[in-house]
Parts: C-alpha cells; structure tokens; sequence
C-alpha cells in the first residue's frame, strides 16, 4: 500500500514597497498516512474530483491555508495528526470535542472510539446535558445512551448544572419524554423554565410568560401537570398565564 508522503513547512510572502505591513504565514498541512484506509482521501485523490498530475507514491502537498490569526485548522487536533500513522492519540478536555469533531469528518472511527471512551470516563450528572447535546449533534447512540442514564439516576443535579439551560430544544424534550426520570414532576418544571428563560435570552425576547410559553413549543405538553399537586399545579400556570 502506497503511503502519502509531504512535509511541513511555513513561510511569509513579501509584500510590495508601501502595501500595508502584515504577516501572511502559509501552513502546509501534511500528512503521512495509508491513503488507501482513509475514505474522505482516497476520495479526493482518487475520485472523479482529484487534480490532475498527481503521483501517490511521491510527495503529495495537500492542502497550503493561509493564516493571520485564525485558529490552527482542524488536522491539528489529532495530536499533530501523529495518530493517522502510529496510534498515539492525547486527548483533553479543551480538545476531544473538536477531535472528535475531527475523527468524524476525516472517517477516522478508531480515533472516534478513543474520543467517546474519554467522554464516558468523564462522564458526570453535572456534564451529562452538556454531553448529551454533544453525543446526539455527532450520532454517538451509545455515549447518548450513557448520559440519559446519568440523567435519569441524578437528573435534580444534572438540571442544576451550569450547562442545563444552554442545551438545545430537542434534546430537552428528549429528556422530557422519558418515563424513569427520578424527580418530582413540580422540580422538574422549575427546571424547563429556567430553560425557556435562558431561550427567551438568546432569542433576544422579553421573558414573558407568553413567549417562554412561545421558545418552549411542544415542551410544555411534555410536563406531566397531573403528577403535581393542585397547589403545585396553580403556581406552575402562572409561568404562562
């Protein structure tokens, strides 16, 4: 199997006498991998799109970015992409989530795997929403699963968490529909309306009770009203009356 072989390098262009002064650095990104195993590249070279004159087998320049102060691009979060050829991977929590982000686009499912271990390690009731959101966004059924488990067993601290009311609507509603959450209905539905709150926020709208009734949509016929109290019932329709 032939193997795709470039270096990495960088250098600033020159500018014209009296042009505006700034640096423009080039990044070549490179890669030494078995092209063949890597579908996304195996697409690019080999497909009906691939550039004309290319000989795999010899240095092969991939892609030249150019950069001012943007972000270094994605390849980096595989570790200097050290993990397409040797299997070392490192993995953090400022990092996996773009790695794993990575591993997705570049079909690369051994690194997906060593992302979705790390995330179950780390796994916590006060995380798991934030989680949750994140495994649902990127297909990830099981590390999905795992996080609704966390969340049934400790949903009263998972609701409390920082993260809960930056989640998206339908992954609260996900929650909602679930029939083995261990809260009362009444604490629950303090919860949705932090949410609706936060949402009303977001969408730049007065927190009214009409549009947090408004940003909660179909939400607010998953809260079980009959599992509360008469007393617990009439204070929760002041939220939207």
């Amino acid at each position: 199997t032939a193997d795709v072989r470039v270096t990495r390098s960088r250098r600033t262009a020159r500018r014209p006498a009296g042009a505006r002064t700034h640096t423009r650095s080039w990044t070549v990104i490179c890669l030494c991998v078995p092209w063949k195993q890597l579908t996304i590249f195996r697409a690019a070279l080999c497909g009906q799109h691939a550039p004309s004159g290319i000989n795999i087998g010899t240095s092969l320049l991939l892609s030249r970015v150019p950069r001012y102060t943007e972000k270094p691009c994605s390849l980096q979060a595989v570790h200097n992409h050290t993990f397409l050829y040797s299997d070392e991977v490192q993995i953090g929590p400022e990092t996996v989530m773009t790695t794993l982000y990575t591993a997705k686009k570049y079909a690369v499912p051994a690194l997906e795997a060593h992302c979705v271990e790390f995330l179950t390690k780390h796994l916590r009731a006060d995380n798991a929403f934030m989680l949750l959101t994140q495994a649902r966004l990127f297909d990830e059924p099981q590390l999905a699963n795992l996080c609704l488990d966390i969340i049934d067993r400790n949903v009263a601290d998972a609701i409390n968490a920082e993260g809960f009311t930056d989640i998206d609507l339908d992954t609260l509603c996900a929650v909602l529909e679930r029939d083995t959450l261990s809260i009362r209905e009444i604490r629950l539905f303090a919860g949705v309306v932090r949410w609706a709150e936060a949402e009303c926020q977001r969408q730049q709208l007065p927190v009214t009770p009409r549009n947090k009734q408004k940003v909660l949509g179909r939400a607010v016929g998953l809260v079980r009203f009959p599992l509360m109290t008469i007393e617990e019932f009439s204070a929760g329709q002041h939220e939207f009356n």
